[in-house]
């Protein structure tokens, strides 16, 4: 089968079995740093790590490498948003200098909110004259980081300088994303199904995820 070549030799490409891979480690460092601020290609990331995940189980020396990956990623976004704290500052006031009429004196703030400020989270929450960060301690800013508030909420925390609560949520919302992914391609090596059958699998869990996400977004206000 043609898909089935195609990922054959995607796998091969990026091998990591036969060796120490730091191509791959490399790559998935930049990827997930680079994805924390949303320069990406879209499931990109997701797809790669259906592929480690189908891989992790063949030798010691794959599940090896799957760990480093596991565990680069992470250092990857919490340099992001160890950068984006600390130049945070900065970048907003440069931006406020070039705006006419400035809303709240955080601009930067205003533009990454403005897709979300209908929803419910953002009425009871953010758009309060006094934000309680009660709602944003580490736990429940992880469990909205893993759903489609990841991005306002990490930027909230970046602007109340709620740095703990920013890379705990991060680190763990990372992990449980990497992880479903991960599992669910391990889980496919066990079946007897082709390779060709990955996007189906991803399709499945993709699906399964953003179902996921809808229930738990529900609960974040209340945490």
């Amino acid at each position: 089968m043609v898909l089935e070549n195609l990922f054959l030799y995607v796998r091969d490409v990026f091998d990591i079995s036969s060796g120490f891979s730091a191509t791959a480690i490399g790559l998935f460092f930049l990827i997930a740093m680079l994805g924390e601020v949303y320069l990406q290609i879209p499931l990109l990331m997701e797809s790669l790590w259906l592929l480690v995940g189908y891989q992790s189980r063949v030798n010691n020396i794959a599940l090896f490498n799957t760990t480093l990956i596991l565990l680069t990623a992470q250092a990857g976004r919490q340099a992001s948003m160890l950068a984006l704290y600390y130049f945070f500052p900065v970048i907003n006031k440069s931006l406020s200098k070039f705006l006419v009429k400035p809303v709240m004196n955080k601009p930067l703030l205003k533009l990454l909110l403005k897709p979300i400020q209908i929803n419910r989270f953002h009425r009871k929450h953010l758009a309060q004259d006094h934000f309680d960060t009660r709602y944003l301690s580490s736990v429940p800013a992880t469990l909205g980081m893993l759903t489609w508030l990841n991005g306002p909420i990490k930027l909230v925390l970046v602007w109340r300088r709620r740095l703990k609560p920013l890379l705990v949520g991060t680190l763990f919302s990372g992990l449980v994303f990497d992880g479903i992914y991960l599992l669910a391609g391990a889980l496919f090596r066990t079946t007897e199904l082709s390779i060709a059958y990955l996007p189906a699998v991803f399709l499945a869990v993709f699906l399964a995820f953003m179902y996921v996400q809808t229930k738990v977004v529900k609960n974040v206000p209340q945490v």
